[in-house]
């Protein structure tokens, strides 16, 4: 069975990355796997096959434009160009499995959705160098489901001035998962919690107070404008008090809807249709520090539940 090679991404709204023909020390140095150093070979770089990609957040209603697969030349650079032609291959989406056996479930890209600059997919490695690229144009990628995961299938066909197809290097699989600028892991920056027996009757238990110190929240994508937080058990969870180590239940599906317009927060729960926002308490999203202010409560009419957070954003989740 071939290789497949494929580089796993999210893409980031209006990233402009460069392209055109490369002369890389660190592939002269092999940094990109080991290369044929003899015969006259072109492909995939072997260790693209391990690439993930996260440009981070994704959404929107233009044209973002992705650095897609290095195209390698296995031997000395030539001194003239060598020409190099891929073509689409949908099968190597649709059959896509996993390390263990499973299929993937990817949904082939309409290619009403892409395409190819600077030549499309007829690439050119031009005289003296190694190395050239494919940029993807992707439109209008706020319209694609956040839920599904799509891919592009990639392989290469032919060359011209004396060089061949490596044929276990000849495939690659690109996967975008689309993901909104709120998607993300986000540190504990402050926070309390507290529990109550009644209206009005704290509990007094282990399970409220302080929330510093608490273990990193995920952010998850649900629609352009509105992101989850996971349901226990899993990583980037919400949790009670610092050091209980105990996951909040009862509030599965929590949303977090920001208003484009205002920045406004306005938090929701799936399974508890009592939670709202803490009255008089601020619920929005500061773009320029990345940082959410959440407050919201449940069950006011039983065991009331107040619950206020400060979330700043660390990174990409996995």
């Amino acid at each position: 069975m071939k290789k497949i090679l494929f580089a796993s991404l999210t893409l980031f709204t209006l990233v402009i990355l460069g392209t055109g023909c490369l002369k890389d020390k660190d592939y002269e140095n092999q940094a990109y796997g080991t290369q044929v150093q003899s015969g006259s070979g072109v492909g995939f770089p072997a260790a693209l096959k391990s690439l993930s990609l996260d440009l981070g957040i994704v959404s929107s209603a233009g044209v973002d434009s992705i650095l897609g697969p290095f195209i390698a030349l296995e031997s000395s650079p030539r001194s003239s160009d060598v020409h190099v032609n891929l073509e689409i291959v949908d099968d190597l989406v649709t059959n896509a499995v996993d390390e263990d056996g499973n299929s993937r479930n990817l949904i082939v890209l309409p290619p009403s959705y892409y395409s190819f600059a600077n030549g499309g997919l007829n690439r050119t490695i031009k005289a003296g160098y190694n190395l050239d690229s494919l940029v993807i144009l992707l439109s209008n990628s706020a319209t694609l489901d956040p839920s599904q995961t799509y891919g592009i299938g990639l392989r290469l066909t032919g060359a011209d001035n004396g060089i061949s197809v490596i044929s276990d290097r000849d495939e690659y699989l690109i996967t975008f998962t689309i993901r909104n600028q709120y998607d993300g892991i986000y540190s504990v920056v402050s926070g309390h919690v507290t529990r109550y027996l009644s209206p009005g009757v704290p509990a007094g238990d282990a399970l409220s107070g302080d929330l510093t110190g608490n273990p990193d929240v995920y952010l998850v994508t649900a629609d352009a404008t509105s992101c989850t937080i996971p349901i226990p058990p899993g990583p980037g969870q919400l949790l009670w008090a610092a050091g209980s180590n105990s996951s909040v239940a009862g509030i599965n599906g929590l949303k977090v809807l920001v208003d484009g317009a205002t920045n406004a927060v306005t938090m929701s729960s799936q399974q508890n249709a009592t939670l709202t926002n803490w009255a008089g308490h601020p619920n929005d999203y500061d773009p320029a520090t990345k940082t959410f202010r959440l407050a919201f409560i449940w069950n006011p009419a039983t065991t009331t539940r107040e619950y206020e957070i400060v979330l700043k954003y660390v990174g990409p989740r996995p």
